[in-house]
């Protein structure tokens, strides 16, 4: 381990990583904002994906839900829409066998094959109108979810809890991990980043390992049922982006081996034939 690219921490230490978490709370940032806060920091906006219309109509539903007498409740959720409603509590009427009366007194509707949203009831106005706004902003949950698709997609990320929120990031992504480092104190305290090295032991590569070795194999398996769901009308372009993730996995596997000192050949086989099988698909549809 000790090599040119070889980490040592202020005592001297070698380290193979990193443990990340993050959080945020109360956190709501517009779409542009936040574009540049990312391009600041040198990283990938695209990480930033659209906000589906279906979070923005929870979102909207559930900030016109606040106070001690209403709450809300998501309904539905399937292929075809999303419902939610507000439910209103007052005091019981004469004869009534509850503590308290319920009325949903508000219903939304998010159709998702016509992309429409509806609502009826006495918040109607103020949902809708809370709805354009969360279209082009993002609260907590989605900055969340967006630091997660950066440390997985760019830091090469890997689960160490099965609850998530505590990742591991391997010594080749320290500049990558800077970048994160950057976000985090551009935006201040409303969010939080926690970095933990880790020193370079056998135990500890062993555990890292482990790890590692169990996530790429659910990448593989993932991969496989996309493979699966490959047709003859499957667009050229859409074979090449599956070509660039089998190449991703491929090279985390090959980061992890000079990270950890193991060995993947196995993995690596059964990306490879992923590989060929996909190249023969589109030499058969030629």
């Amino acid at each position: 381990m000790n090599n040119k690219n070889t980490i040592l921490n202020e005592d001297g230490m070698p380290i193979i990583g990193w443990l990340v978490n993050w959080s945020a709370s109360g956190f709501e940032v517009g779409r542009d904002a936040l574009i540049k806060l990312l391009e600041d920091a040198g990283i990938d906006p695209n990480v930033a994906r659209t906000v589906l219309p279906k979070n923005a109509a929870i979102r909207a539903v559930r900030e016109n839900a606040k106070g001690k007498d209403k709450f809300h409740r998501k309904v539905i959720d399937d292929k075809n829409r999303a419902a939610f409603a507000i439910v209103e509590t007052g005091q019981p009427t004469e004869g009534d066998d509850f503590d308290v009366n319920l009325d949903v007194g508000t219903k939304a509707t998010y159709d998702k094959d016509a992309h429409a949203f509806n609502v009826v009831g006495h918040n109607k106005n103020a949902i809708e109108t809370s709805f354009k706004n969360r279209l082009d902003t993002y609260a907590s949950d989605q900055f969340r979810s967006i630091i997660l698709r950066y440390v997985k997609r760019y830091c090469a990320g890997v689960t160490y809890l099965e609850t998530g929120n505590l990742y591991f990031v391997p010594v080749a992504k320290k500049t990558e991990l800077n970048k994160l480092q950057a976000l985090f104190t551009a935006i201040g305290s409303s969010v939080k980043l926690c970095v933990k090295e880790e020193i370079s032991t056998k135990q500890i590569r062993s555990v890292m390992w482990n790890l590692a070795i169990k996530e790429v194999t659910h990448d593989i398996g993932k991969l496989k049922i996309d493979l699966e769901n490959l047709d003859d009308g499957t667009s050229e372009r859409s074979i090449e982006v599956r070509l660039r993730k089998y190449e991703a996995v491929r090279t985390k596997c090959e980061m992890f081996e000079s990270a950890l000192s193991g060995t993947a050949s196995d993995l690596k086989a059964q990306l490879d034939e992923l590989t060929k099988l996909v190249r023969a698909k589109v030499v058969d549809s030629e």
